[in-house]
C-alpha cells in the first residue's frame, strides 16, 4: 500500500501538535505517537504468503524498506522541536559522549571506502543512521537531558505502555489483526504470536518481540515513577499507570523481556550495596568474552548445545518453558559467522549479506557486523551504553528509588533494551532517546 499519504498526515499533525504544546509535551507525542500508530514501512511485496518472512530485517540498519518511520518519526520530531525551540539549538555544546553516535552515524561512509557493490548506497546508509540514530539521540540530549526534561520522557515512556492496553485487548483473544485493518496483513503476524494463553500482540510495532520490550520497559518505568512520586499530589495516578502498565506487559507473555524486566527491577532494589558494581562488572565481562569467543567461532556453542548431554538437558527445558527458539536464534548467528569472517572490519556492504546462506541471524549485533562489520556494530553498542556505564558508577551510592536515582533507572533502560537487542533485530528505539537524555556533560 501506499504509506506516502499517511506520513503526510502524521506531519501535519505533528505541527499542529508543536504549534500548540510545550516543545516538549509535542516533542514527546510526536515521537511517541508516531511509533505507536504509523505503519511500519514499504514493506516489500509478496510477504502475505508467508508465515515466516526472515528476509524482512529491523529497521535499525538501513535496508531495501528505506521509507519507514524509524527516521520519519524522529526527523519529523526534531526539526520542528528546532523550528519552535531555536535556542536549544544554540545552546547544545558537544561532547565527547557524542562521538560513537557520530562515528557510527558515518561508518558506513568509511567502510564504502574498502567495500564495493554496497546496497544501500554508503551515503544512503548514513543518512538513514543518521536520521534514525542521530536524531534521536540528538532529541534526548537537547531537549530531556535537565532533572525535569528525564522526568517528563520517564513519563512519556510509561503513558506509551498505557496507550498498548487496547492493543493487548483487542489482540490479546484474538490473532493480531489491528495493522491489518488499518493498513495491510503485518509481515509478522503469525511468527510466534501463539502463546500461553491467547495471542501476544504486534499492534503497530514491526513484531512482537518489539511490543514485549516496549510494554516490559514502560512497566519498569512505571513502577519507579510511582514509588518516587507516591507522595506527590497526583500519587494514585503514577499507582493506577505502574498496575496498568504491570498488566499489559505480563499480557504480552513475552518471557524475554519479561525475564529482563524482573532482573531489571531486581538490580534497582539491590542497587547502592557494595556487592552491585562488581558482580555487575563480572557479568559484563563474562558476557563480553562469551560474545568475542561466539563471533570469533572459537566456543562451540552450538555443539556443545546439541552434542552434549549437558546442552540437551538445557534445550530439553528451554522447550518446557516454550522457549524453544532460544537456541534456534544462537545456531542462525553461527550459521553466519564464515560470511562475517570473510570481511570482518568492514562488512559486506549490503543489508542482504546472508542471502548466500538461505537465513539471516537473528540478532541485531549480528546483522550489523555482517553489514557494518565488528566496527560498526561495536560503534552501534557503544553509543548506546557508555554513558549509562559511566552514569552508573558516579552514582553508585545513589538510592535507585528516589528522584537522585532517576539516571540510575535510565542507565538501567538502556541495558534492558540493548540485551534484548543481542538475540533480536527489532530494536527498542526510544532507547536512543534515553541514551541521550543521560549525557548534558554527564553530571546529572
Amino acid at each position: 500500500m501506499d504509506i506516502i499519504p499517511i506520513y503526510i498526515v502524521y506531519v501535519g499533525f505533528a505541527f499542529f501538535a508543536f504549534w500548540w504544546l510545550p516543545v516538549r509535551t509535542a516533542s514527546l507525542l510526536v515521537f511517541f505517537g508516531g511509533w505507536l500508530l504509523l505503519p511500519v514501512g514499504n514493506y516489500p511485496p509478496g510477504n502475505e504468503s508467508h508465515t515466516f518472512p526472515y528476509w524482512i530485517t529491523g529497521l535499525a540498519v538501513p535496508s531495501q524498506m528505506l521509507i519507514n518511520k524509524a527516521w520519519i518519526v524522529p526527523t519529523t520530531t526534531i526539526l520542528l522541536a528546532s523550528l519552535f525551540n531555536r535556542s536549544a539549538i544554540r545552546e547544545w555544546r558537544p561532547s565527547a559522549f557524542d562521538m560513537p553516535i557520530l562515528i557510527w552515524c558515518v561508518w558506513p561512509l568509511i567502510a564504502g571506502l574498502a567495500v564495493s557493490g554496497t546496497s544501500p548506497a554508503p551515503v544512503v546508509s548514513s543518512l538513514y543512521l543518521l536520521s534514525s540514530w542521530g536524531f534521536t539521540w540528538l532529541l534526548g540530549r537537547i531537549w530531556f537531558s535537565d532533572a525535569a526534561g528525564q522526568l517528563d520522557l520517564l513519563k512519556g515512556i510509561a503513558l506509551s505502555g498505557i496507550a498498548c492496553l487496547p492493543i493487548a485487548v483487542i489482540e490479546g483473544f484474538n490473532q493480531p489483526a489491528l495493522y491489518a485493518f488499518f493498513y495491510e496483513p503485518h509481515p509478522f503476524r503469525f511468527d510466534g504470536v501463539e502463546r500461553y494463553f491467547g495471542f501476544r500482540p504486534i499492534g503497530f510495532f514491526e513484531h512482537g518481540n518489539q511490543y514485549g520490550i516496549w510494554v516490559v520497559i514502560s512497566a519498569i518505568t512505571s513502577i519507579w515513577l510511582a514509588y518516587t512520586m507516591r507522595k506527590e499530589r497526583h500519587g494514585r495516578k503514577f499507582q493506577v499507570i505502574a498496575i496498568t502498565t504491570l498488566m499489559v506487559a505480563l499480557a504480552s507473555q513475552s518471557v524475554g523481556a519479561i525475564i529482563l524486566g524482573v532482573l531489571g527491577l531486581i538490580f534497582l532494589a539491590v542497587w547502592g550495596r557494595s556487592f552491585v558494581l562488581p558482580v555487575i562488572g563480572l557479568a559484563v565481562g563474562f558476557l563480553a568474552t562469551t560474545i568475542i569467543l561466539h563471533i570469533s567461532g572459537i566456543f562451540p556453542l552450538e555443539y556443545i548445545a546439541r552434542q552434549t548431554e549437558v546442552g540437551h538437558m538445557m534445550i530439553s527445558f528451554m522447550r518446557d518453558l516454550g522457549r524453544g527458539s532460544f537456541f534456534w536464534r544462537i545456531s542462525q548467528d553461527i550459521q553466519s559467522l564464515d560470511l562475517i569472517h570473510s570481511s570482518p572490519i568492514f562488512g559486506l556492504g549490503t543489508w542482504n549479506w546472508w542471502q548466500p546462506i538461505d537465513t539471516r541471524p537473528w540478532g541485531l549485533a549480528f546483522l550489523i557486523m555482517g553489514q557494518f562489520g565488528i566496527v560498526g556494530s561495536a560503534l552501534a553498542y557503544l553509543s548506546l551504553v557508555n554513558g549509562a556505564f559511566f552514569k552508573m558508577i558516579r552514582q553508585r551510592m545513589t538510592p535507585a528509588w528516589s528522584m537522585n536515582g532517576v539516571s540510575v533507572l535510565m542507565a538501567l533502560i538502556v541495558f534492558v533494551a540493548m540485551s534484548d537487542a543481542l538475540l533480536n533485530s527489532f530494536l527498542y528505539f526510544p532507547i536512543l532517546i534515553v541514551a541521550g537524555a543521560l549525557h548534558r556533560g554527564n553530571q546529572n
